[in-house]
This record gives structure tokens, C-alpha cells and sequence, in this order.
């Protein structure tokens, strides 16, 4: 049943169609035909005509009043009953007709299970199988054993007729349409690129009709002709649509432009009826009569007419139209863009409303639709699928369908203006009519009732839209909407055109559990799988909308026991991607650098999850080198050089071969690193410029860049390595100790200092371990910015009072001079000038600067530091934790990258996703989450957040109403109703009289009798005759 939203916008979209195509009566008949068509399963006859009739006039009647003139009041009369009429004309003349056509494609495209059994069952007792086949044998053997006694009657009739025979008459019965050679007997031996099966024979078993068309056109000799094969693949939408007038002709026209595109030569359209036909009487002999014979041959009568009509014309339409084309400059090109929206705008003055962009962005639309007339000649396929994708973001747009004839018919006005090709306007007319009809059918198909109020950015209307979904395809509702081959998502359109309240309100109703007697339903895997970037998505676009989303992957129990609360964490899809592999969604969240969506308890999961099973594993052992290089590094140069080496030989050597660890394996491990990272972003222009001189991207990461110069630093040391010096200068070797080594000894010892440092700051990496200690040192970089300005601040205070001081002439050694003067003060400043003031009273001067600098320096300088210290960490304190676990995530997201396969696909599998997990004692509940417990007093829960529901169980019904939304729609139609009454209230007596209807009379509201408007009705059928 259709749910009552859907079919009052549907009611709504055929009447405005309708009222719009007044003025064009073609297109107003081939509507009704189509509406009449798709009410053929439904009993219409003249007196339910009329009630429904009646019924929307006394609507119109009472909420216009005496806007509804009687001339209006006669108009909508004969319209409704012209669309009455030829409804009860459809259903008398084509009912029994479509309906059999319907049926009996049905039945030709469906594979029968008893006779999959029976073909299955002869395979096994004739020739065993091996692999697939073999087993998918006996699986239907062991499924049907009933089958094999009759498998045994039909070997042993196959048996008497040889093979030859057998092909003998399927060639006459395709040839002549007698027979069924679908019921030729044999056991499948293989199968053809075609799908159809093979026999011992070498005949076909074909059980579809593509199947059976292909093995009839090949039986006559039409097996490799292309164009069969762009028909069948319209065929289906053709049958299916035969109902539907417009659609059938946009269809056969779309047809022939690819017919036109792999057919050069003379399309003998009779070769595919032929086939046809023969494909349709094999495929159902036993309900085959001649009824079947005439409705499909109906059928193809009407679709020959349609494509002999534009056959052959394509190619000619393509030369004229690109020759035109091709002699139209810019200045012509930019005459009839201007054109075009100025006709367009005198013809629809309301289009100005929805065509608000820069004249750059409207000329680049019209230029897009000129070059769209020429391309569907030359790529048909691709250009069919691009007007279906452009369709569907229309409907996004909400751009309403009337206003595209108008653009069509300014188009067509002012390009009969720019040429006097009479073939390059007619294809330009043509080709423009047909994009029109593919667009404003993709529209009208992709405006769903979720769409339009995704549009209108109201979370009400939203949740009155999906509350007509039946419950297992409610999610669907607000994921997918497929036209065709394309498919929009209104959840990815709300997000990009930025109706968020619309999508929070999607997000929500697709993560609440619902649930009746016999299953749940939660959204989140159908959300994941229509989108497994969606966190990268909101990340982007819609950041407000992470903490909606983690929220809905929650559920907490409202029992408690023992004082905890279980809770489901459903994070499956935050893990794992669809295909097993790595989901990538701690990424996108790193690189936000938000530290308060990070500490969610949903990602601090994901993280300890990932941490704990993969990454600290991986690592630990990615820092064993590293610390062992340390140590290396710390025995050789700043512990094992103090123990007295010149007299212990064996020390030395130790010292030696300690640095060639450094040198041969940390150095050149590390210069191999930084080689192939460095080569890669030069190659990739990943880089970055400082001081117009561009260096790797990667070196912006802190710890990378230490790295960097750590490995510079190595290769300085070991190119001033004063052992390598001293070997063949004495005798006591290895040793330190020699004239060539003396002049490199300083700078050996400082370029060891600093990499000494850089060793121990990169260690700070492994405070990851540990949040608190991790948040720390988070704290202290943080602080660091504040200590940074405090020091240029006393930079410039030295610089300021020691330049001061040095001007002065007096007799004092320690402020003679600007950097004498500069290193007292900075020692007063920090306490370790030893000096006496009551030296200086003898230069006044020199003591006021030197007082008036430590009152600047030490007094406000250094207390504004501590207050500002004071300030930063309290501001850092509160998201400290947020910021550490942004550290470790960004670690983590790393190091995944680098995981084998293997390892990872045993992690996955001890988290068990695929079992399903509890809810509470007993209820089994859904699969796809980590179920902790936490204390009960850390969330309390009140109200169970399953939605649970009564009544039946059926996936096909609707969910029950929500409570409390009962209740808003009682009082938004009360408060309607009061509206609708009062305003009838305020209408004065004249009012009354002219609108009024005399009681005594059995007349309707068009003034006639009951008989009067039969006829009407019965006139207006055989005017849709």
C-alpha cells in the first residue's frame, strides 16, 4: 500500500502536469494515456469517477471561494472529466493486453527452480562434475530427490532422438515459430560468454529470453549483429514501459541513436520480431496462444513505428549540426547564450528565481547544453548516463520541472535565428527534446518526498517522510535514490548543500535501534556501505555532526548489575572496511587536530583498540633499533672515553668498534630513509618552501626533522672521526691522540654534544605510553611559545640598557663595552652577579640604568612570564588528555599503513564482529560491536534506547508512529481546521449565496445532474479515444 505522503505528491506532481500542458494537447493525452495505463489494476468506472470528482471540486470550492470563478470552476470540470474518461477507455481497450505483456515477460526472464533440479539432477546421474559445478550438482540432487525419477524419464526420451534430429527441428522451430527448442533435453556441459547453457550435442539450453534470442539469431545466421544486442538491452525497459507512453518514446528515440552509432548499414527491423517471437514460444509453450501473438506483436508494431520514424536521420543530424557548430565564433557563441536567457526569461518570468548566479556561471549552463545537443549524437551511451546524473542533482537543486520547456523553447527560438540549416535545426530541436525528456523524468522519479524535504531543511518534515518507509527500506529511503543506472544519496546531498539540520536528523533515525518480535534494525551498516568515507565526509564538510554520529554507535543498558552497565560500542565499521582491509576513519580525525571529538568515547576505543591489538607491538619493535643505538651512542662517546682509555688498549677497541655500529648501521639506515623520502616528494612536488628554496614535505613533522639533522650530524662525525685520522700515525692504535686529529678534535666533541641532545629529544616519542605523561610533554611544548616571547622581550631589554650603559665614560671593567655590559645585566637578571652596587656610587648614572633594567626585567618582565605560564596551562590543562590522545591516533593511523595482511586479518578476527552481541540477559542483539562495561553510575540510563514496537513483524509495514508525533500532526490539522473555519466565518452573506449549492438539488458542484455529468464523463472517454 502506498504510504499517504507518497501518494499525495505523486496526486500533486499529475495534477500540475496536467493543468501545465493545457495548451499542448499532445502532450496532455500521451499524460492521461500514462496515468490511465498505470491504473489498470484498479476498477475505475463513471459513478467513482465522479465521486473523485466531486471531491476535489468541493476541495477547490472551499478553500478558494469566490477565487474559483465559474469559469474556472467549468475548466477544471472538463479536465477532470477528460482524465476520468480516458482512464475507463485505457482500462476497456489495453488492460487484458498489457497486462499479458507483463505477464508473460515475467515468466520469460524467470528461471524456473524445477527445472534448475531436473538439469542438475541429469548432470549428476550422467557424468560426475568436479569444483564448482560439480558441486553446486549435488547440492540441488540433495535438495530435490523427488527430481530423479523423473530425471530418468527424460534421459531415457533423450535417448531416442539422436542428435542430429534434435537439431534438425530447433533450426524449423525457430525458423517457423513452432515448438520449443527450450524443451531440448541433454545435460549442461559448459557454459557460453552468452550465459546459455551447452549440451553433449552441442545444442543450447537457453532459460532466459536474451539467452533464447541469442541462440535463435545465431540458429539463423544473425548472431554477431550489434544492433540486436543494443535493443535487448532496451528491451526490458521498453516491455516494461509500455504503459508509459512518453517513456517508451524517449527510450526508442535514445534507441536509435545507438542503433545509428554500431549499424552503418540498412536496420531490418523484422530480423528482431522474427527472433523475437521465436525466443517468446520456446520460452513459454505450454501458456502460448495466439492472444500472446497478437499483444507482442502489438507491442513491436508500436516500437517499429517509433524508430522507423528517426532511423537513419542520427548520422545526417551529427554532420549538419557539427558544421554549424564549427562556423559559429565566440562572438556568435556569447549573441545566442544572452539570447537564450533573455527569450527564457520573457517566457518564464518565475525561472529568474531559481537562475540567480554571476552571467559567467549562466553562460557556462548554456554552453553545457549547446555542446550536449551535438554530444548525445556522438557518444549516445555516455551522455544518456551524464543527463541521469545531472537529472538527479536537479532534484537536489529543487528546480521545478515546468520551467524546462520554457528553456527548451527559447533555446530552439534563438538557434533558428543563428542558421538557416534546415537539418542542423531540426537536429538541434530533436536532440534538445530528448535531453529535456531524459532530465525531466530523471527529476520527477528522483523527487521523493525525503528529497523535498531534505530541500526544505526541516527535520520535521523528514522524520513525516520516512515514517511512510516500509522498516526494512527505511534506511534505503535516505541513502539511495536510483535512477536508471545513477543513484544520489539525499543523506551525502543534505550534507553538501549544507541542510544539516536535515541530515542530523538522518543520522539519528538511522542509528536508533528499532526492534519487533523477530529482528532489529539499525542503520549502521547500510550507512557504511552506501558510504565507507562518510567520517572522512563530515570531517570535511560537516564537522558539527561527529558527535551525532559516534553518539548513535552507542548503546548502554538501562539494568545495571554489580554496579556496572553494559555497553555496546558498534565500531565495526571504524575498524574495517567492506573488503577486510584497514578503515581509514582515525585518519581524517588526526588531521583535524580536534582534541575534543578525539576523547569520544567511541574513538578513545577505536585507538586503545587498534593500539593495544596491532600498533604497540609494531611500535616497540620499530624502536628497538633506535634504543639501541642510543645506548651504542652513549657508550662510546660520553661513558666509555672518561674510564682512562689511554691506558687500557681493549677499551679503546671497544670505543671504535662501538662507533662504526653508529656509522655503519644507524647512519646509513638512516641516510637510506631520508634518501627515498626526500626523492619521492621531489618527484610527487610534495614540498615545501623556506626562503624560496623548496625542501621535503614530510621534514615538517617535528620529529622527522630532528631526524633529519641527526643523520647530517652522523655524517659530520664520521667525516671528522679522529680515529680514522690517527690510523698510521702511531703505534698505539686505535687511539684519539695524534697531530691529525687535534684540528678536528673541537669540532668531533661539539657535533657529539648536539647529536647526544637530538638522540634524547627524539626519544621523547615514546611518551606515547602513558596519556598523562604523553599530555605533559604536550603541556610543555605548549608553554614553550610563551617562553620564547619572554626572550626576545629580554633580548631587546639587553641589547637597550647594555648599549645605554656602554655610551657612559667611567672607569667600571665589567660595563666598558656593549657585550660586557650585556653579560652583567643578563647576570643581575638571573642572580649571579657578584659584584657590590656600592662600587658604582661613584658613576650615578650607570646605577640608575642598571636600577631601572632590573625593575623593567626582574620585577615586571619575569612576573608577566609567570602569569602568562599560569594562564596557558590552565587553557591547555583542560584538553590536555584530548591532545595527547590526538598524538598517539596520529601514531597510530601511521603505523597501520605498514602492517602486513596477515597480521592484521588475525587481529580482525579476534575481535569477533561477525557474532552477535548481547543486550541484555538473553537478547541476542546485533553483530558488528565491542561490548565493555563501565560503572553505572558514569552514564545513568532512564529509558531503554531501543524503540520497540508490537503488532506485527512484517519488514513490508511501516514503523508505528513515534509518540508524541501523533500528537504534533493532531494539532497542526486542528489548528488547520480552525484556520479553514474561521476564514469561511469572515465571508459575508453575498459570498455565501454565489458560492452556495441548493441542498434540494441531486446536482454536483459543476451546477449539472448525476446523468448530466455521466455523459460528460462518457464523452470525455471517447474523446481520449
Amino acid at each position: 500500500k502506498t504510504p499517504r505522503a507518497v501518494m499525495a505528491m505523486r496526486f500533486m506532481n499529475g495534477l500540475t502536469s496536467f493543468v501545465t500542458s493545457l495548451n499542448e494537447p499532445a502532450k496532455l493525452k500521451i499524460l492521461v494515456e500514462t496515468l490511465g495505463f498505470g491504473h489498470l489494476h484498479l476498477e475505475v468506472t463513471v459513478p467513482r469517477v465522479v465521486i473523485f470528482r466531486d471531491a476535489i471540486l468541493d476541495l477547490l470550492s472551499a478553500e478558494l471561494g469566490a477565487k474559483l470563478t465559474s469559469e474556472a470552476l467549468e475548466g477544471w470540470r472538463a479536465l477532470l472529466n477528460y482524465v476520468g474518461g480516458a482512464i475507463i477507455f485505457c482500462k476497456a481497450h489495453y488492460a487484458a493486453r498489457v497486462s499479458l505483456l507483463l505477464r508473460s515477460w515475467k515468466l520469460a526472464n524467470e528461471k524456473s527452480s524445477q527445472q534448475v533440479q531436473m538439469e542438475t539432477t541429469e548432470a549428476k546421474e550422467e557424468e560426475p562434475y568436479s569444483g564448482e559445478v560439480g558441486a553446486a550438482a549435488e547440492t540441488a540432487l540433495e535438495d530435490a530427490p523427488a527430481q530423479k525419477k523423473q530425471g530418468r524419464w527424460r534421459r531415457m526420451m533423450r535417448q531416442r532422438t539422436s542428435p542430429n534430429t534434435a537439431a534438425d527441428e530447433g533450426l524449423a522451430n525457430s525458423a517457423g515459430g513452432g515448438g520449443s527448442s527450450g524443451e531440448a533435453v541433454g545435460s549442461p556441459r559448459a557454459t557460453d560468454s552468452d550465459g546459455s547453457r551447452t549440451l553433449k550435442s552441442g545444442q543450447y539450453v537457453p532459460t532466459t529470453f536474451p539467452e533464447m534470442f541469442v541462440w535463435n539469431a545465431g540458429v539463423v545466421g544473425l548472431r554477431n549483429v550489434q544492433w540486436h544486442k543494443e535493443v535487448l538491452s532496451s528491451f526490458d525497459n521498453i516491455v516494461q514501459n509500455v504503459a508509459n507512453s512518453a517513456r517508451l518514446q524517449e527510450e526508442c528515440e535514445a534507441l536509435v541513436l545507438r542503433i545509428s552509432k554500431c549499424s552503418k548499414d540498412d536496420v531490418k527491423l523484422s530480423e528482431f520480431k522474427s527472433c523475437m517471437l521465436a525466443a517468446l514460444r520456446q520460452l513459454q509453450p505450454k501458456t502460448w496462444d495466439s492472444s500472446y501473438e497478437v499483444a507482442w506483436t502489438w507491442l513491436w508494431e508500436n516500437v517499429e513505428r517509433l524508430l522507423v520514424k528517426n532511423i537513419g536521420q542520427p548520422p545526417v543530424w551529427e554532420n549538419e549540426l557539427g558544421k554549424v557548430m564549427g562556423c559559429l565564433d565566440d562572438n556568435e557563441m556569447y549573441r545566442i547564450r544572452r539570447d537564450i536567457y533573455e527569450r527564457f526569461f520573457q517566457l518564464c518570468p518565475a525561472g529568474q528565481d531559481y537562475f540567480k548566479q554571476s552571467n559567467t556561471r549562466l553562460h557556462y549552463i548554456a554552453t553545457k547544453v549547446i555542446e550536449m545537443t551535438l554530444n548525445i549524437f556522438q557518444d549516445p551511451w555516455a551522455v544518456v548516463e551524464e543527463i541521469s546524473a545531472l537529472g538527479l542533482r536537479h532534484v537536489g537543486y529543487g528546480i521545478p520541472t515546468e520551467h524546462i520547456a520554457p528553456f527548451v523553447t527559447a533555446s530552439i527560438e534563438v538557434f533558428s535565428g543563428a542558421t538557416d540549416n534546415n537539418h542542423a535545426l531540426e537536429a538541434f530541436r530533436w536532440s534538445l527534446g530528448l535531453v529535456s525528456k531524459i532530465l525531466v523524468r530523471t527529476i520527477l522519479e528522483g523527487s521523493t518526498i525525503v528529497m523535498k524535504a531534505v530541500n526544505a531543511n526541516s527535520q520535521k518534515l523528514l522524520q513525516k517522510a520516512i515514517s511512510c518507509a516500509p522498516r526494512a527500506k527505511r534506511a534505503e529511503w535516505m541513502l539511495k535514490i536510483q535512477v536508471g543506472t545513477q543513484t544520489i544519496s539525499p543523506l551525502y546531498w543534505a550534507i553538501q548543500s549544507g541542510n544539516l539540520d536535515a541530515a542530523d536528523a538522518m543520522i539519528k533515525d538511522l542509528l536508533t535501534i528499532r526492534a519487533d518480535r523477530e529482528r532489529y534494525y539499525y542503520g549502521v551498516d547500510a550507512l557504511f556501505e552506501r558510504h565507507e568515507d562518510f567520517v572522512a565526509r563530515l570531517v570535511d564538510e560537516a564537522r558539527v555532526l561527529l558527535p551525532t554520529l559516534f553518539d548513535g554507535l552507542v548503546w548502554r543498558s538501562r539494568h545495571t548489575k554489580d554496579g556496572l552497565r553494559r555497553v555496546n560500542y558498534y565500531i565495526k565499521h571504524l575498524v574495517v572496511s567492506g573488503s577486510g582491509s584497514l578503515a581509514d576513519a582515525l585518519r581524517p580525525l588526526t588531521a583535524s587536530k580536534d582534541q575534543t571529538i578525539i576523547s569520544h568515547p567511541v574513538i578513545c576505543l577505536v585507538s586503545d583498540t587498534l593500539w593495544s591489538g596491532v600498533v604497540k607491538r609494531q611500535f616497540i619493535l620499530s624502536k628497538i633499533g633506535f634504543l639501541f643505538s642510543l645506548l651504542v651512542f652513549m657508550l662510546s662517546q660520553a661513558i666509555l672515553p672518561k674510564l682512562g682509555i689511554q691506558h687500557s688498549r681493549g677499551l679503546r677497541f671497544a670505543i671504535l668498534i662501538g662507533r662504526a655500529v653508529n656509522y655503519l648501521f644507524s647512519m646509513t639506515r638512516m641516510i637510506a630513509f631520508h634518501v627515498r623520502r626526500s626523492c619521492g616528494a621531489y618527484r610527487n612536488g610534495r614540498l615545501v618552501k623556506v626562503f624560496r628554496i623548496p625542501f621535503p614535505a614530510y621534514l615538517r613533522n617535528f620529529y622527522l626533522l630532528l631526524g633529519f639533522i641527526l643523520t647530517l650530524l652522523l655524517m659530520a662525525m664520521c667525516a671528522h672521526e679522529p680515529m680514522f685520522y690517527c690510523i698510521g700515525e702511531t703505534a698505539d692504535w686505535p687511539t684519539e691522540d695524534c697531530d691529525d686529529a687535534s684540528s678536528v678534535q673541537g669540532r668531533y666533541t661539539i657535533f657529539s654534544m648536539i647529536a647526544m641532545f637530538i638522540h634524547w629529544l627524539l626519544l621523547i616519542d615514546m611518551a606515547v605510553f602513558a596519556h598523562k605523561l604523553s599530555a605533559f610533554v604536550l603541556v610543555v611544548k605548549h608553554v614553550l611559545s610563551e617562553v620564547g616571547r619572554f626572550c626576545v622581550a629580554m633580548l631587546f631589554l639587553l641589547i637597550t640598557f647594555s648599549s645605554a650603559a656602554a655610551c657612559l665614560r667611567h672607569d667600571k671593567r665589567e660595563f666598558r663595552d656593549l657585550p660586557s655590559a650585556a653579560n652583567c645585566l643578563f647576570a643581575i637578571t638571573v642572580g649571579l652577579f657578584e659584584g657590590d652596587f656600592r662600587e658604582y656610587f661613584d658613576a650615578p648614572f650607570l646605577l640608575m640604568c642598571i636600577f631601572f633594567f632590573v625593575t623593567v626585567s626582574a620585577i615586571l618582565l619575569i612576573n608577566l612570564l609567570i602569569a602568562q605560564l599560569n594562564c596557558s596551562y590552565e587553557y591547555v590543562y583542560a584538553d590536555m588528555v584530548g591532545f595527547a590522545r590526538l598524538t598517539r591516533a596520529s601514531l597510530i593511523a601511521d603505523m597501520l599503513q605498514a602492517c602486513p595482511p596477515m597480521r592484521w586479518s588475525r587481529f580482525v578476527a579476534t575481535l569477533r564482529f561477525d557474532q552477535r552481541v548481547e543486550f541484555d540477559e538473553g537478547d541476542v542483539g546485533l553483530s558488528g560491536a565491542l561490548q565493555v562495561k563501565e560503572p553505572a553510575s558514569l552514564n545513568p540510563v532512564m529509558v531503554d534506547s531501543i524503540n520497540r514496537y508490537g503488532g506485527t513483524c512484517s519488514p513490508d509495514m511501516q514503523w508505528p508512529a513515534e509518540q508524541g508525533q501523533d500528537e504534533e500532526d493532531r494539532f497542526e490539522r486542528i489548528e488547520r481546521l480552525m484556520q479553514t473555519a474561521l476564514a469561511k466565518l469572515s465571508k459575508t452573506d453575498k459570498r455565501h449565496e454565489s458560492a452556495g449549492i441548493d441542498s434540494k438539488n441531486t446536482t454536483g458542484p459543476s451546477g449539472l445532474s448525476d446523468e448530466e455529468e455521466e455523459a460528460g464523463i462518457s464523452s470525455g472517454s471517447s474523446d481520449a479515444a
